[in-house]
């Protein structure tokens, strides 16, 4: 009975998908889902570029505090992901040898 079902169900969004008016409609969406990721994208890039290049008047383009906000999550750098509480000291050893042969 659920394949029975499965199939007519199957039949309706095929014929749904020819329908005209769908098609314009999905037809839209997926042109609106580019537009929107190839901006996303562009935008992400340019964001990247800016926080990972050297300063510049170009960082200026972004406006306020918004660059740093968003590249931190991503692109932030901190000791603590080798070492829970890092040395924050000069340390050395003083060594006196001798060594004799055989």
């Amino acid at each position: 009975m659920s394949q029975l079902l499965g199939r007519r169900r199957k039949r309706q969004l095929t014929s749904e998908v020819h329908n005209p008016e769908t098609r314009k409609k999905l037809v839209a969406l997926r042109r609106f889902a580019i537009v929107f990721f190839s901006v996303y994208t562009a935008l992400h890039l340019f964001a990247s570029f800016l926080w990972i290049a050297p300063g510049s008047p170009l960082r200026t383009v972004w406006p306020g505090t918004s660059l740093t906000k968003y590249a931190i999550p991503m692109f932030g750098q901190s000791w603590s992901v080798f070492a829970p509480e890092p040395i924050n000291g000069d340390y050395f050893f003083d060594v006196r040898a001798k060594v004799t042969e055989n």
